[in-house]
This record gives C-alpha cells, sequence and structure tokens, in this order.
C-alpha cells in the first residue's frame, strides 16, 4: 500500500473515531437521544426540580403604610394550596431593574407632558444603583434608551417626545417583559405610563397573562384618564388593573383634569413599595410532569401589634414541563 494511500486511510479512522466519542452520549437502546438538559435549566426559567421561585410581598397597615420588622416565621407560603419550606427570606432594600413603558402615541396629545412629569416623579425616589431602559410607542414599540443607571440619560430620551400615530400598548407591555429579563438585578419591574388605549397590538392580553406567569417582574401602571378618551381606554385599564395584581404590582388611574395631574403620592407610593418589600424564595415541593400555571397564597400569623395588614404579591407563576 503506497503511502499516501495508506495516510489517507489512517486519516479516516482517526475521523471515525472521533465522531463516535462525540456523539455516542447521544445514542441510546434503539437509536432514540436520551434526555439532555431541559431548556428550561440552560435558560434559568423556573426549571422546578433545581430553581427557587421568588415571591416579593408588600405588607401594609390600616393606613396603607409599610410594615417593617417581620421576620420569616411571620409568613407561610402555598404552591396550589400545598404548605412550603421558606427556602430563603429577605427583607433589605436591594437595586432593581426597571423598565419604562412610555405611551407617545397620537392618543396622549393631552396627556405627554403630565407623564413625563409623572416619570421625573418617580425617579427621584429611585435608588442610585437601579438600572433603568425606556421604551416608547406609537405605531411602533422602540427602545429609546437601553439600560442605564443614569437618571438624567432616562429623561433626556423623552425630552423631545412628540405624540402620535396608533398604540400598541399590548406589544409594547409584552416586548418589555422581554427585555427587563436582561437587567443586572435580580428584582425586575416595569413601570408603565399610558392612557389606557390600545388600537394597535399583535399580542393579545392572553399573550401577556401567560407571559407574566413565567417572568418574575413586578408591573406598576399609570394610566391617565383623559376625559374625551376614557370610553376608549376602558379595555386597556382594566388589562394593566389585571397585569399589576397579577404580578403584585399596583396600577394607578389619575383623572386629567385642566391638563394637570399631580403625581407626587403616586410615583411616592410606588417607590416605597419597590423598596420595601419582603422576598421570600421557596423550592416546589409537589410538580406534576405537565406545565401549568400554579396558584400562589401567602398568610401572615397574628400579630397583634400591627393589627390588620394587608398583603400584596405575585399571584400565580407558570411551572415547565419536565
Amino acid at each position: 500500500m503506497k503511502g499516501s494511500t495508506l495516510h489517507h486511510h489512517i486519516k479516516r479512522l482517526i475521523l471515525a473515531l472521533v465522531s463516535l466519542a462525540l456523539f455516542a452520549p447521544l445514542i441510546h437502546g434503539g437509536g432514540k437521544p436520551v434526555q439532555q438538559e431541559s431548556l428550561a435549566q440552560k435558560t434559568g426559567k423556573l426549571a422546578l426540580e433545581a430553581n427557587l421561585v421568588n415571591v416579593a410581598i408588600a405588607v401594609t397597615d390600616a393606613r396603607g403604610q409599610y410594615v417593617p420588622g417581620l421576620a420569616a416565621d411571620d409568613f407561610a407560603i402555598f404552591d396550589d394550596w400545598i404548605k412550603q419550606p421558606i427556602a430563603h427570606f429577605s427583607d433589605a432594600d436591594v437595586p432593581i431593574s426597571i423598565g419604562i413603558v412610555f405611551d407617545t402615541s397620537g392618543s396622549m396629545k393631552n396627556c405627554v407632558g403630565q407623564s413625563v412629569i409623572a416619570l421625573r416623579e418617580f425617579l427621584k425616589t429611585c435608588h442610585e444603583d437601579d438600572d433603568f431602559f425606556v421604551l416608547g410607542f406609537n405605531d411602533r414599540v422602540n427602545l429609546v434608551q437601553d439600560f442605564t443607571t443614569s437618571v438624567d440619560e432616562v429623561l433626556k430620551s423623552l425630552e423631545n417626545a412628540q405624540p402620535n400615530g396608533a398604540t400598541p400598548l399590548f406589544d409594547a407591555i409584552y416586548l418589555g417583559v422581554e427585555k427587563i429579563q436582561n437587567g443586572r438585578h435580580a428584582r425586575k419591574a416595569l413601570l408603565i405610563i399610558t392612557d389606557g388605549i390600545d388600537n394597535n397590538s399583535r399580542y393579545t392580553n392572553k399573550d401577556i397573562v401567560n407571559r407574566l406567569r413565567e417572568a418574575d417582574v413586578e408591573v406598576y401602571a399609570i394610566s391617565i384618564i383623559d376625559p374625551l378618551a376614557a370610553r376608549r381606554a376602558i379595555f386597556g385599564n382594566a388589562a394593566l388593573q389585571k397585569f399589576a395584581g397579577l404580578t403584585g404590582g399596583r396600577a394607578f388611574f389619575p383623572r386629567l383634569r385642566k391638563q394637570v395631574v399631580d403625581f407626587t403620592d403616586i410615583c411616592t407610593a410606588i417607590a416605597l413599595e419597590l423598596r420595601h418589600k419582603y422576598v421570600i424564595g421557596f423550592y416546589p415541593t409537589a410538580i406534576g410532569s405537565a406545565a401549568k400555571p400554579h396558584k400562589v397564597n401567602v398568610r401572615l400569623t397574628p400579630t397583634e401589634r400591627h393589627g390588620r395588614l394587608a398583603l400584596s404579591y405575585r399571584s400565580e407563576y407558570q411551572s415547565f414541563a419536565k
């Protein structure tokens, strides 16, 4: 056998051995692939055998004031009515990644100036290490400011906003939930500033609800009620209320009067609630093989020193198939 031919055969043999070594782990009886690491495990989504489910909880008294000083033993948490051991507990004021979803559509003509004022009031109360992005939306959704820690950059990105075009509110919210997953902090929130009208979205109310069950994000909304457009905003505002309630956030509906809305109390309330939440983490103990929504319930043990208390928290999350 000539040297070149021998060399060629040796090369083919080596390639065959390497291929066998690479693909042998994928072959298991009958040529069926062995189950590999799931997508949920690779992406960090709620792979329920391994990952912690976190629930941020606002606790307020009869006056609506934050209640400090509670401990893990004061809480009980339930997944589909099954009590869960608390694996993690925190009440620290930690930085948050915040996505701002800002309506610049034509229906905001009478509200956009007040909306910028609302945003400025909110940003005054934020943590110096919070990071932000801004999505503006009219005929389409645009990233007008990528993640930044600069309040000045956030405000500058909207200083020349000229309201025009249609209103893809649901598209903007859905894309905001997607974008906030890239935030660098564990706590994540969306602040939506709009008039509640939606007339140009591909995504639906149901699409957003399903995505919010999967995502660990708190939704807060300020929807400015313009008396001239209130009837057109009924459906959108009901959806905002639903999104906020599902995630443990809140929705506010100030009424525009003579082109003026006082946002100070609203923005202070949102900021204080974001800053002062208890966070409980648990590993679900009874998980089936099918993906489905799970109900979350949180209870407080009786605390006579505080009287009657109210809790606000994420009420559902989505499990993933094994």
